[in-house]
């Protein structure tokens, strides 16, 4: 079991030369759960590659601190993939209402992991109307598909 005596170390590590490093002291970190690592965990997402950035914003949900909420919507906003999951993710884990504009452009992600998190956090946060209103455009959506499927086929007949 890794302890507090670890974290010096750790943060240190964050520093590291080599990516890999860099990324599984972060996971430690998050393990950890301790508070001194935030702005250590911060200063990673901003300048950091995809795996260590994605370990950092993971780590940050972990411990669950305010001090991570800005940077948290800065790389849901601006990451990857896996940044973007983690950061929705731990932004529903740290519970602070600021995030909740960012969280609900989230639902409307590409990637449906992340918009499904977005859900997620937003129940967490109270905000059952956002996930309604979701739904109820994705229903839209899906019968506007239909309807395309159908004049679509209609057309394929019509030119066959």
């Amino acid at each position: 079991m890794i302890g507090k005596s670890a974290m010096e170390p750790l943060i240190k590590a964050l520093g590291d030369e080599k990516g890999y490093v860099r990324q599984h002291a972060a996971k430690a970190l998050g393990k950890i759960g301790d508070t001194h690592a935030v702005e250590p965990l911060i200063k990673v997402l901003e300048g950091a590659k995809d795996r260590v950035c994605s370990s950092a914003t993971e780590a940050l949900g972990e411990i669950g601190d305010e001090r991570a909420v800005e940077p948290l919507i800065k790389a849901l906003r601006d990451g990857s993939r896996d940044v973007r999951y983690y950061a929705t993710e731990a932004l529903g884990k740290i519970g602070n209402k600021q995030a909740v504009e960012t969280l609900i452009k989230a639902l409307e992600d590409e990637d449906e992991y992340i918009g499904g998190t977005a859900k997620i956090a937003l129940y967490k946060l109270g905000r059952r109307a956002e996930i309604q209103n979701d739904e109820k455009r994705l229903e839209a959506s899906k019968e506007v598909q239909q309807r395309r499927k159908g004049r679509q086929s209609v057309f394929s007949e019509w030119v066959e």
